[in-house]
Order: C-alpha cells, then structure tokens, then sequence
C-alpha cells in the first residue's frame, strides 16, 4: 500500500510536470504594435491585458474573456489548462 502511495505521487508529479500549464496575465508592451489573439481573432494591442500560455507557444496570446476551455468553451478556472 505504501508503495502504491510513492507509485500516485510520482505519477502527479510527472503529470504536473508535462500536462499541466497555468496561463499568465500581463499587460501587453505598448512598444510592439500588437497580436492576434488565439480565440477569437481579434486584435490584443498594445497597453491592453492579455494572457499568455508557454506550452502554448511564444507567441499565442487570449484575450482574458478568450482563454476557454477548448472542448466546452467555458473560462478556464485559475488559468490552469492542458
């Protein structure tokens, strides 16, 4: 039993490792002239909110209301995605 304990946490630990992602919020530079958002499509310009995903990609940004789940469209809780 005590090693099937050690076996869960090992395996939560790798999952959160590399499944689990949790978006950023920042506001977006003024000095770069802007992006697209991942979501819907629309401009993210610069001086506005914006939340950033690193598994995501370098680049990919949501508006904040655009960071829904990808199945059910519902906002992600916590910005925690995977």
């Amino acid at each position: 039993e005590e090693e099937e304990k050690k076996e869960l946490r090992a395996f939560s630990q790798q999952r959160k490792r590399e499944n689990l992602g949790r978006g950023t919020v920042r506001i977006f530079p003024v000095t770069i002239t802007g992006a697209i958002c991942e979501e819907c499509g629309k401009q993210i310009g610069g001086g506005d909110i914006a939340v950033f995903a690193s598994r995501a990609g370098l680049g990919a940004c949501w508006h904040p209301q655009c960071f829904v789940c990808s199945t059910c469209r519902e906002l992600l809780v916590d910005l925690i995605y995977f």
